[in-house]
């Protein structure tokens, strides 16, 4: 009866926060001009490397069925998006087809492009529902002390820089570049190559090839006889 409690009370924890996660970088999106800091955050939450941290995340914290539990998340977080994307009049638009619009578009009549809707939530929701399998095993390896569990805590970081400097960071450069996106950019990939250095480091120290045998003499010259 009490693991049942747990897992009624996981699926809700992760489908509430899944969709108010999706919904808030929607809302971040929408009035991201409105303020540097909002800025910040739109280039900080509504990026790949970051809804699959919420994934990885998700499967480190729940308490069974990881992977369940990260597509039980990412999934309300894309309906969560697009549907505030839909409140916000990202698919509404002038009727192209109506007859007043070559003439002043903004007397045609507005319509909402539920083909579009449909389709970048349907396509998202697979991906969300195919990651989601991967990504949360990856969060519950993220505590084992070997080498698998350090490439999972690496993914991370690692994406973010990847994405960052390979993806999103050239393009941007090459259009009209924005220097608090530019500079957010660099700061979020420069962390992200500093924490997998750390966490690489931290691996290293910990490895039985790597700790410090101890001292066969002592400093005044005589042996150390160890204690059986």
């Amino acid at each position: 009866m009490a693991s049942e409690s747990r897992g009624s009370t996981q699926v809700l924890c992760c489908t509430v926060g899944g969709f108010c996660f999706g919904a808030l970088v929607a809302g971040l999106n929408a009035v991201s001009a409105a303020h540097p800091a909002l800025v910040v955050l739109s280039q900080v939450l509504g990026v790949g490397w970051s809804w699959a941290g919420l994934g990885i995340l998700v499967g480190a914290l729940a308490r069974r069925r990881p992977a369940v539990a990260a597509v039980g998340t990412l999934l309300p977080a894309v309906v969560g998006y697009y549907l505030v994307d839909l409140r916000n009049g990202v698919y509404t638009h002038h009727d192209r087809d109506h007859p007043v619009y070559d003439i002043d578009p903004t007397q045609a009549p507005v319509v909402t492009s539920w083909d579009g809707l449909i389709g970048d939530t349907t396509f998202w929701g697979a991906a969300a529902l195919l990651l989601g399998l991967v990504l949360g095993p990856v969060g519950a390896w993220t505590t084992r002390s070997g080498r698998s569990g350090l490439l999972c805590r690496l993914v991370v970081p690692v994406g973010a820089a990847v994405e960052i400097f390979v993806l999103r960071l050239p393009f941007e450069l090459q259009l009209q570049p924005r220097p608090v996106v530019v500079a957010t950019m660099a700061a979020v990939g420069s962390i992200g190559l500093v924490v997998a250095a750390v966490l690489c480091l931290h691996h290293a120290r910990l490895e039985p090839g790597c700790r410090r045998s101890p001292p066969s003499t002592r400093q005044d010259g005589s042996p150390v006889v160890p204690l059986h």
